[in-house]
């Protein structure tokens, strides 16, 4: 199901190969069976597809957030990160001095953040989710380009869960690693 429901544009072209194949050898041999097995397995493919793109998984939601919280930070907007971040998110690596914690924190650590440098760019390298029964953690890669040090490698760990009222959004932000510095 996983195949389905995070690859579903590799299951359909899976099937609708298969289509294809059926509905080739309909013409090249003429046989009425294979066209009419190749039209359902054509709708079949075109049911894959529906299924898998409006079927959100968890990985896919942890995917999200993760991506609009690089965006979010590297713009410095308060405002989108208050709506991907729970209210009692954890940081055990908090900026140094901020003495809120949640989301309030969270806010507070990045405008310290962006008081003492300029974040001019990030690319994720590598997400490796792991999903659990109720969250999934991401392991992110990324490189940062932050002004006065150059280009900044760092791996996060970031939680992602619904709440109570079934929304999906970032309950833990843990720094592992920055430029070969491991936190524990």
């Amino acid at each position: 199901m996983h195949l389905l429901f995070e690859h579903h544009w590799l299951a359909t072209s899976l099937v609708a190969s298969i289509a294809f194949v059926l509905l080739w050898k309909s013409i090249v041999d003429g046989r009425g069976e294979f066209f009419r097995y190749g039209v359902a397995v054509c709708i079949l493919s075109i049911v894959t597809f529906l299924i898998g793109y409006y079927v959100v998984t968890p990985v896919e939601h942890g995917r999200i957030l993760v991506s609009g919280l690089v965006v979010a930070v590297e713009a410095n907007d308060s405002d989108a990160l208050l709506t991907i971040l729970d209210k009692n998110v954890e940081m055990p690596n908090q900026w140094p001095g901020i003495d809120s914690s949640g989301a309030v924190g969270a806010v507070a650590s990045m405008h310290a953040f962006h008081a003492r440098h300029m974040l001019q760019f990030n690319t994720v390298l590598r997400i490796i989710p792991v999903e659990f029964k109720n969250r999934v953690e991401l392991d992110v890669s990324m490189l940062s380009r932050v002004s006065r040090i150059g280009t900044v490698p760092s791996r996060w760990r970031i939680t992602v869960a619904p709440n109570e009222t079934g929304n999906w959004s970032i309950t833990s932000i843990d720094v592992l690693e920055i430029m070969g510095r491991k936190y524990p």
